[in-house]
């Protein structure tokens, strides 16, 4: 034993009784018992003398464990006060007991003015069953929560999220609060903008539904007059009133193509577009879109070369329609913006390492600068294109993007001034074969421009 009284030597499994004759036998000199003494004396005194030793070692024990207890008071008893959350301690009534600081914060009244309150004197009606639910938990294992309406003490309202846990000894209640007024707020705001923007979107969408086919009336009448005025025999216009006629038809079919592709845009953006995705051969489809800019190609001069077989194309999971669509306009760019004289290459291959089909379109025209490519998708930006008289509205590449992720695919536009540019597709491959052979197109051979 130390001069302190205390013994630093650990407890054994031997218990107190021999930690104590331990001691004991460590402190006790052979002149500390007489000589004369009887053996029973001797016991008596040796016992009396463990019995000391036992009590100063349970008396240390006692203070060493009220030293802990009060330490894990104050550790708790701060981390209460400290909370950044309001904590109140409740009875079984909603009778507070005791809250911290936060809380007194919370409810813009000094701690020592809660308690004694009743929790219900704060919560709006509407609150009172779900209160009531959480004052009736019993179960020390769960945690109920709920979102409570308040009214401080300066009667502002304000939300909160109760969360409860019961105290297994007093079986008081302990409901930790924290402020969701201002996210309340904001997902208000939220749900609120969410749906301005869909009344919006659905009033854009009934504005060009009902403008298109406003639109189309006149504008019909218009392309049908022109043409009439082309190929009229008996009242024959001049060179110069026949050109004239010819700009009134290309400026109408260039609306036209501005108020369909207007109205694709906002069926994709609204979510209305709807894409069947069935096994489709490539072979097929890429030769009946050839066909289609065939007319186009040779009027700019432009070859078109196909690159691939009916073997090698593979066959895509796509909707039929918008495939064709995208196909049309990634060809139709390439021809538009080459040079005389220039080509188109289209190949298409089965990728089996990414169980994907890759369709490529690739011109050797004008190409693109890097920061006209960082444009490349973007609404009604042609690039420059509008000062060239090449035809456009700006939005084919933009539709065609949204065509292809529609469909499960990717696509990738690489270019550079002076040498071209090539366009990548890449879309699902089927794993049901069609079993109808692909329609060749007369002239477009593999290795051969069509036509």
């Amino acid at each position: 034993m130390s001069e302190s009284g205390k013994t630093n030597l650990p407890a054994e499994p031997g218990g107190l009784r021999s930690r104590a004759e331990a001691l004991l036998q460590v402190g006790t000199r052979p002149s500390d018992i007489p000589t004369d003494a009887s053996s029973e004396a001797a016991r008596t005194l040796h016992e009396l003398q463990v019995h000391h030793v036992e009590l100063q070692l349970q008396n240390e024990e006692l203070e060493a464990a009220r030293q802990d207890a009060e330490a894990v008071r104050d550790r708790w008893a701060r981390l209460f006060e400290l909370a950044p959350g309001g904590v109140l301690v409740l009875g079984r009534d909603g009778l507070i007991f005791d809250a911290n600081v936060a809380a007194g914060a919370l409810f813009k009244l000094p701690v020592g003015r809660l308690r004694g309150r009743h929790l219900m004197d704060f919560v709006n009606d509407d609150s009172l069953p779900d209160l009531t639910v959480l004052l009736a938990t019993n179960d020390p294992t769960a945690q109920p929560r709920a979102d409570l309406s308040l009214l401080d003490a300066s009667q502002r309202p304000l939300t909160v999220q109760a969360v409860c846990a019961t105290d297994p000894v007093t079986h008081q209640l302990m409901m930790a609060l924290t402020d969701i007024s201002e996210r309340e707020r904001l997902r208000t705001l939220q749900r609120s903008a969410m749906q301005a923007l869909q009344d919006a979107d659905r009033m854009k969408s009934e504005f060009l539904s009902r403008m298109s086919h406003e639109l189309r009336t006149p504008l019909n009448a218009v392309l049908g007059f022109a043409h009439l005025q082309q190929i009229d025999s008996r009242y024959p216009l001049d060179p110069k009133n026949l050109e004239r006629a010819g700009h009134i038809q290309q400026a109408g079919q260039h609306l036209q193509t501005l108020i369909e592709e207007s109205l694709d845009l906002a069926a994709i953006e609204s979510g209305r577009l709807k894409v069947t995705l069935v096994p489709m051969r490539m072979a097929s489809l890429l030769h009946s879109c050839i066909a289609l800019v065939e007319f186009q190609a040779e009027a700019a001069k432009v070859s078109v070369h196909v690159d691939f077989s009916a073997s090698t194309a593979g066959v895509a999971l796509a909707d039929s329609q918008r495939l064709r669509q995208v196909l049309l306009n990634l060809m139709s760019n390439a021809v538009k913006y080459n040079r005389p004289g220039g080509e188109v290459r289209v190949d298409c291959r089965f990728d089996a390492t990414t169980d994907q089909i890759e369709v490529q379109v690739t011109d050797n025209g004008i190409g693109m600068t890097p920061e006209q490519q960082q444009r490349l998708f973007h609404a009604f930006d042609r690039l420059g294109a509008e000062q060239t008289g090449v035809p456009g509205t700006g939005l084919g590449l933009m539709i065609t993007r949204l065509l292809v992720v529609a469909m499960g695919g990717e696509i990738r536009i690489e270019s550079a001034v002076g040498v071209g540019t090539r366009a990548w597709v890449r879309l699902p491959a089927a794993r049901v074969t069609p079993v109808d052979d692909p329609v060749p197109v007369p002239g477009a051979s593999p290795g051969s421009a069509p036509g």
